[in-house]
């Protein structure tokens, strides 16, 4: 963090610099209203197949990849935007059709292909 003063000097002055943080928060919206879209016209078990792969990007990396994503229930469901009631049935039905395994607080991606087929529908 640094002083607003700065900033907007910085902002002012520099084009170069107001026009990459233009463009940074363009990409923030767009992103923003691709994810009300989903949440308006996506099925539950699409939305959670889209957090899952998200948080799993965000979190697993290289050799931790397959190790999986360790999170609550209400924290999955309050990013999908269902009750948590809803992601739990979700996550079962996930669970017996092979795609994800789950022990208490983590959920793995076992096949991640069919998982982004699922997200794209």
């Amino acid at each position: 963090m640094f002083p607003r003063e700065d900033l907007l000097s910085l902002l002012y002055k520099d084009r170069d610099v107001s026009i990459r943080f233009i463009k940074m928060l363009a990409q923030d919206v767009k992103e923003k209203e691709k994810h009300l879209l989903q949440l308006a016209y996506a099925s539950v078990r699409q939305r959670v197949a889209q957090a899952l792969l998200r948080v799993h990007g965000q979190y697993a990396e290289g050799q931790n990849a397959d190790l999986g994503i360790r999170m609550s229930r209400e924290d999955l469901a309050s990013i999908v935007g269902t009750a948590t009631e809803s992601l739990i049935r979700c996550l079962t039905e996930l669970k017996e059709e092979g795609l994800v395994e789950t022990h208490g607080r983590d959920i793995r991606i076992v096949d991640k292909a069919r998982l982004e087929k699922l997200a794209q529908r």
